[in-house]
């Protein structure tokens, strides 16, 4: 009797529990968008990727998202990235307000003359974005990010500050 209560009591509590485990592995490690990533190999999600990495990695929006929104070779890097942590709310240049009563940070998120999708050297789709930031705490900075698209996913494969 003992035997039967201990076996229907495992069954009602640690098979769920495994059961929610798994689910929550599964997205962990191959599921679904994380960190707000735009899934596709489309000019816009590329955009929209570098864009979250801005906000996330860069300006220390989620630093933690910094090894999801990148290659596994920049993910082991991202230590060395210059980041820009202003303490100012981020906002897009052309959603700038002189007249606003908070003080903005702004940014630029373009690609440069030339920057169109292509092939890399080893048969991979990349883009590249030219970034520029202004901030009062901060001064300027500007980047160029690289993305490659892996698994369907836009991801920064390098990050470079260059001079404003």
């Amino acid at each position: 009797m003992r035997l039967r209560v201990a076996s229907a009591y495992a069954l009602a509590v640690v098979a769920p529990a495994a059961l929610a485990g798994a689910a929550a592995w599964s997205l962990l490690e191959g599921g679904g968008p994380r960190c707000g990533e735009v899934v596709g190999a489309t000019a816009e999600a590329a955009q929209a990727n570098a864009e979250i990495f801005l906000r996330d990695v860069l300006v220390r929006g989620r630093p933690s998202c910094g090894r999801t929104l990148s290659t596994a070779r920049m993910g082991r890097q991202l230590d060395r990235v210059p980041l820009f942590p202003t303490r100012y709310p981020l906002v897009t240049y052309r959603n700038a307000r002189s007249d606003s009563t908070r003080t903005q940070a702004v940014y630029v998120l373009a690609r440069p003359p030339g920057g169109d999708i292509r092939l890399g050297a080893d048969d991979v789709l990349q883009v590249t974005y030219s970034v520029g930031l202004a901030a009062p705490d901060l001064g300027q900075a500007g980047y160029r990010v690289l993305l490659r698209l892996e698994r369907g996913r836009w991801r920064v494969s390098r990050v470079v500050r260059v001079a404003v």
